[in-house]
């Protein structure tokens, strides 16, 4: 009977553990927001004025792209992709948004191999 009892409750138990909470919750648009900025300034050389301006566009958009995304909407990702260009070509140097669009087509893993050619937004 003890082991009936142990059996059940295991049963039960086991249930709940694997219940999980199916909401996808992604990276706060803050925080991913810092990382982005964080890797531009590296990689682009930004100017403490630059990386400000260019964390309050990732925000932006990021923010934009997260309640489209709750409200259901469907994005098209080419036009919020050209919104953000435009608005960085306002902040970047002609070399630093080259440099950019250079990084944005090839990217590499730590040990040089390509992973995917992306094309730029036109």
């Amino acid at each position: 009977m003890k082991w009936m009892l142990t059996a059940l409750l295991a049963a039960c138990l086991a249930g709940s553990s694997f219940a999980q909470n199916t909401k996808e919750q992604g990276p706060d648009p803050a925080a991913e927001a810092e990382r982005m900025t964080a890797r531009m300034t590296q990689e682009l050389s930004l100017s403490p004025d630059q990386a400000s301006a260019v964390k309050a566009i990732n925000l932006k958009y990021l923010e934009k792209v997260l309640a489209n995304k709750e409200q259901g909407l469907t994005l098209n990702k080419a036009d919020i992709m050209a919104s953000m260009e435009q608005e960085l070509k306002g902040v970047l140097t002609a070399a630093q948004f080259e440099r950019m669009e250079q990084l944005r087509t090839t990217r590499t893993t730590p040990d040089g191999r390509t992973i995917k050619e992306v094309q730029p937004v036109e």
